[in-house]
C-alpha cells in the first residue's frame, strides 16, 4: 500500500467521526503536501487541525485508540494535541494550535483551503500557497525543506 492509500484508508476510518465535529477541521503538514501531489514518500502521522472544543470532544470519542507520546516541539507549538492509532497510520489532533515566535503565541489560522473529494468522505487542506505561508510560519528546518519542495515540484507542473 503506498502513502496515498494509506491516508485514505486511514481518513475513511476515521471519517465517521470527524463528520460529526461542531467546526471546520483541515489536514495540514505532509499529509497537506501528500494530498496536494508533492511528491513525499513517507509520513508517520495526518495531522489534524481542529478547534480546542473538537479536540476535547474527540479526547472522549477516540479514547481507546490514544497513544501516549511526547512532542518534540513543546517550545515552538502548543496545542489540545492528541494523537490516535488507526489501521494504517496515526492521527494526531492539534486543537487550537499556537505558534511561539518571539515570545508571543500566535494562532494558526488557514486563510485558504480546497476540499479534497471521495465516493466516501471529504477533507479540506490548505492551498499550496497557504501551505507555503505555513511553513514559513512554522520556520523549522524540516517545514524550510518542504517548502523547497513545493517550490520544485511547481516547477514540474
Amino acid at each position: 500500500m503506498n502513502i496515498k492509500e494509506k491516508i485514505f484508508s486511514a481518513l475513511k476510518e476515521s471519517n465517521p467521526t470527524l463528520k460529526q465535529l461542531k467546526d471546520d477541521y483541515y489536514i495540514i503538514g505532509a499529509t497537506a503536501l501528500i494530498l496536494s501531489g508533492i511528491n513525499i514518500e513517507h509520513t508517520s502521522d495526518i495531522d489534524i487541525l481542529v478547534s480546542e472544543r473538537d479536540a476535547l470532544w474527540l479526547q472522549s470519542e477516540w479514547k481507546n485508540k490514544l497513544i501516549n507520546f511526547t512532542p518534540s516541539n513543546s517550545v515552538l507549538f502548543r496545542s489540545y494535541l492528541s494523537r490516535y492509532k488507526f489501521s494504517e497510520m496515526d492521527i494526531e489532533i492539534l486543537g487550537s494550535l499556537e505558534v511561539n515566535k518571539e515570545d508571543i503565541w500566535t494562532p494558526v489560522e488557514i486563510k485558504d483551503f480546497i476540499i479534497f473529494e471521495t465516493d466516501d468522505f471529504q477533507v479540506k487542506t490548505p492551498t499550496l500557497e497557504e501551505q507555503e505561508r505555513i511553513l514559513v510560519f512554522f520556520g523549522r528546518k524540516k517545514d524550510l525543506d518542504r517548502l523547497d519542495l513545493i517550490r520544485i515540484n511547481k516547477k514540474n507542473i
